[in-house]
């Protein structure tokens, strides 16, 4: 069995390496954007889909020629990529799906190739490119002698600070590292996930969240002011935006620290997680808006689904439509009078009081046991 993950460094290229991410970051994003271009042209005038390639556009533009072949694809396939999700969506009806944009140099600058034949390896503390040689890296976590790498991405974040992200297979997974999990696993566990906390077990477990972007908002809001009074082209206002993007970036490393350890001391002490399948771009639009974002449901459900994999547990995801709120989960009778801003309530069949979420939980929890587990032929 196999399975895919990926490793992400911080890299410390020198001045001439630097020289040429700039570089290869500029074509890739050039070629993006004209490939795009072209495409949006043709079709205006001719009603028809015309197909690209990057090897058309190297004898017009020679500097094309200068930067790794395999980086250019990566734009061309991402280019066939957001065309392919822009009309998948809008079959589906999904009128909010946007049409492929262009790529600011403005934004994060990446790109990506792919490994052949050795020519991406890591060795001591340093990593092989094509066309540019050893780049030092701070390996922080080894790859596994069972770990094959498939590809890496090469980014330049907004605070001018380099990283790769290293996409291994995993050829066995049974005997990775990551693996090896808690051997007296609980069966199921239900979770809720709530505003007033970030989550609630079935276990009676509440879970806050520490709400990072609200704590710095103020912090984030006066930098912001700051940097809006510079004038623009000016090195002030150069430092003052990356303070912003300094700020922008601790408050996204915090959120995804505190994801990663609850996600994985899930799927390392439970079989089944059962989670319910909310909308989150539907509550996003409605009275939550930026609380939604802040709290990163669905980045922690992405980390729940992939470190299943990795720790032999299984994610069940409930129909958001399941009314694990106003269910009783001791008699089964169901509340419709319940309100969102009901913390507690009182069962009128068997007169137990409940704790909202806790009950939710639960309900989950019991989902599994009828639902799932009876329809796979395992109770």
């Amino acid at each position: 069995m196999s399975a895919n993950k990926a490793y992400k460094y911080r890299i410390y290229p020198n001045t001439n390496q630097k020289k040429y991410f700039l570089k290869v970051f500029g074509c890739v994003r050039f070629l993006y954007n004209k490939m795009l271009s072209d495409k949006k042209d043709y079709y205006e005038k001719n009603k028809k889909s015309l197909s690209v390639n990057p090897s058309n556009y190297k004898n017009e533009f020679p500097s094309l020629k200068e930067v790794d072949s395999l980086a250019l694809c990566s734009a061309w396939i991402d280019l066939n990529s957001a065309y392919s999700n822009f009309f998948r969506e809008i079959k589906k009806g999904n009128r909010t799906q946007g049409f492929p944009k262009y790529k600011s140099k403005k934004n994060r600058q990446t790109f990506r190739t792919n490994n052949q034949k050795n020519s991406i390896r890591i060795e001591n503390d340093y990593i092989k490119l094509p066309k540019i040689g050893f780049v030092k890296l701070a390996l922080h976590r080894k790859i596994k002698s069972n770990e094959v790498i498939k590809n890496v991405v090469v980014e330049k974040d907004t605070n001018d600070k380099y990283y790769i992200s290293v996409a291994v297979e995993c050829l066995d997974v049974k005997n990775n590292d990551k693996t090896k999990c808690n051997n007296n696993k609980k069966e199921i566990v239900g979770i809720d996930m709530s505003m007033r906390h970030f989550l609630v077990s079935s276990e009676g477990e509440k879970i806050n969240h520490p709400k990072y972007l609200l704590k710095n908002e103020r912090k984030l809001k006066k930098c912001q002011r700051k940097l809006s009074k510079k004038q623009k082209g000016s090195r002030n206002r150069a430092k003052s935006r990356l303070r912003v993007a300094k700020l922008h970036r601790k408050i996204s490393n915090q959120r995804k620290d505190f994801l990663h350890k609850l996600s994985y001391y899930f799927v390392a002490n439970y079989k089944n997680i059962a989670i319910e399948n909310l909308s989150i771009k539907g509550m996003q639009k409605g009275m939550f808006g930026k609380s939604v974002n802040d709290l990163g449901w669905h980045e922690f459900v992405r980390q729940l689904s992939y470190k299943s994999e990795w720790c032999g547990a299984y994610l069940h995801k409930v129909d958001r439509y399941f009314p694990s709120s106003k269910l009783c989960n001791n008699c089964g009778i169901k509340n419709t009078t319940l309100k969102l801003s009901d913390t507690r309530w009182t069962c009128s069949g068997c007169n137990i009081l409940h704790d909202r979420d806790i009950n939710a939980a639960l309900n989950l929890k019991a989902y599994y046991y009828k639902e799932i587990k009876t329809k796979a032929g395992t109770a």
